[in-house]
């Protein structure tokens, strides 16, 4: 994901992530697992490994990060 402010690498995230507007809110805890700067720009992405989700939260997790995809 793009973030604006610098995390460490095993930094740890909380996201609250959402599929649709009218949806439930997921809270997810996780590591961040690497970070690149981003050129030209005072953004940076990163990757999350999620902690300790169970399967019904990793499925809609999934479902979320899919539907991003897709826009």
């Amino acid at each position: 994901m793009t973030v604006s402010q610098f995390v460490p690498v095993k930094g740890t995230v909380v996201l609250y992530l959402q599929r649709y507007h009218e949806s439930k809110v997921i809270v997810v805890k996780g590591t961040v697992s690497w970070v690149k700067m981003l050129p030209d720009s005072e953004r940076y992405q990163i990757g999350v490994q999620f902690d300790g989700l169970d399967e019904s939260v990793r499925k809609e997790v999934n479902n979320i990060i899919v539907t991003l995809g897709e826009k």
